[in-house]
């Protein structure tokens, strides 16, 4: 670890929630949803592979809702 940017692989307490690390995945634009505003496989694999990167929060872009 660098000796100048100690804390980004430390774990990270929020009030109850404790994530694993520091390193927290910003959503982007609309990654191949549907034009109904669902997943399709390959925006779930993409995201999967952010999750398996290490990240320990991946946040995914807004959806359209229905009501």
């Amino acid at each position: 670890m660098n000796e100048f940017y100690p804390h980004p692989f430390k774990p990270l307490r929020v009030k109850n929630k404790v994530f694993c690390n520091r390193i927290f995945c910003s959503p982007v634009g609309m990654i191949g949803s549907t034009p109904a505003g669902s997943p399709t496989q390959e925006m779930i694999t993409y995201y999967g592979e952010k999750a398996r990167g290490g990240a320990a929060l991946v946040t995914i872009e807004d959806t359209p809702v229905d009501v």
